[in-house]
């Protein structure tokens, strides 16, 4: 099966291949799934849709006030960034509606229209292009901190204790110690990471520029793996002992056994796979149009 642009593929992970597909907005990004349903954010019509995840049906078709850069499921809410206009947006489940973006004073010509978010600790954690990182409580809305990553922040992840952000012109990971909110290290990794993800008692990181995924070990900050993927490794996912990659130059899914770090299935998707979530009956993709070459 080959899925057609704007629209959100399922894999079977017990079989290795796409069983369904949904279309969505106009190029579909950032992906989340919680609250019994896929989040996705669609960066050129400045929406989300939201799919049930158990019938793959739509649900709502949610306005967005700019164009999101990244969505986060919470403990009670849906989160999204707003790269270029450094906002943040909350969206509760029950009413289906965006709140008001708070908004943060970033340098949106450094960096351009990237916004990373992401939920964990009890604290909502916000990365911009200029390498502003903020935490925020989710209750109070209040900043609880503020500091710097690396040039060019392109993914966050949550996990080990610890914010980890992936510095795309920097080509490495800067990693933040949750209880100080201050840096703890920063890791070299392959060039460009654009993908990031926390699960097995590891880092993953996709290099964009290599073609390649990264495994960090958190306890001595090393890289202890490097292992090829497919052409242009974008979104990363971890669920039940597998990395899953998003390979948005050839149309393609790497499926990664974490012990052994080797790709054990390799999944036509076709078009460009953008973002990656695991749900409880599959694996979703986001799937854009091919970027001519």
């Amino acid at each position: 099966m080959t899925v057609p642009p704007n629209s959100v593929a399922i894999i079977d992970p017990k079989a290795n291949k796409v069983v369904d597909y949904v279309q969505v907005g106009a190029q579909p990004g950032a992906i989340d799934i919680g609250f019994g349903s896929a989040w996705i954010a669609n960066e050129d019509d400045k929406t989300l849709s939201r799919i049930d995840a158990e019938s793959h049906k739509p649900v709502k078709t949610i306005p967005l006030d700019a164009t999101p850069t990244d969505v986060a499921v919470g403990s009670t809410e849906v989160w999204i960034a707003y790269g270029f206009s450094g906002g943040l947006a909350r969206v509760a489940p029950r009413y289906n509606r965006p709140s008001a973006p708070m908004t943060f004073d970033i340098n949106p010509q450094v960096g351009g229209a990237r916004g990373s978010v992401v939920f964990g600790g009890g604290s909502v954690w916000v990365a911009y292009g200029d390498s502003s990182v903020f935490r925020i409580n989710p209750r109070t809305l209040r900043v609880v901190a503020a500091g710097y990553a690396g040039n060019g922040p392109s993914a966050i992840a949550f996990g080990i204790g610890s914010l980890w952000v992936a510095n795309w012109i920097d080509s490495n990971i800067t990693r933040f110690n949750a209880s100080t909110n201050g840096v703890r290290t920063e890791v070299t990794v392959g060039p460009h990471p654009i993908g990031l993800v926390v699960g097995g008692g590891a880092v993953w990181a996709t290099g964009a520029g290599a073609d390649d995924v990264t495994r960090v070990e958190p306890t001595s900050s090393s890289v202890t793996a490097t292992i090829a993927v497919g052409r242009a490794p974008a979104g990363i996912a971890y669920g039940a002992g597998t990395v899953w990659v998003a390979n948005s130059g050839d149309g393609t899914v790497s499926r990664i056994d974490a012990r052994t770090n080797e790709v054990v299935a390799t999944i036509h998707v076709g078009n460009s796979p953008s973002r990656i979530a695991i749900g409880e009956d599959g694996v979703w993709v986001t799937v854009r149009a091919p970027v001519p070459s």
